[in-house]
């Protein structure tokens, strides 16, 4: 499946990006933040409230799957 994620860079991208006020996306992540603390895991996500950021956890593979050279 692929995933189009914009590349956004602070809060003022991400509050246009979601078409809000930048007084309303912090209002909301304080919100956040004061019901999961600085972080909270989701899926395979993790969503950073301060610093805001998402961390993406994914499966590392043991042997690659293709031999170069062979």
């Amino acid at each position: 499946m692929l995933r189009l994620v914009p590349l956004l860079v602070n809060r003022y991208e991400l509050a246009d990006f979601l078409n809000v006020t930048e007084e309303f996306l912090d209002a909301a992540l304080e919100w956040y933040k004061s019901k999961y603390g600085l972080c909270v895991s989701i899926d395979n996500f993790t969503v950073c409230f301060e610093p805001l950021g998402v961390i993406e956890l994914f499966d590392w593979i043991d042997k690659p799957l293709l031999k170069y050279g062979t």
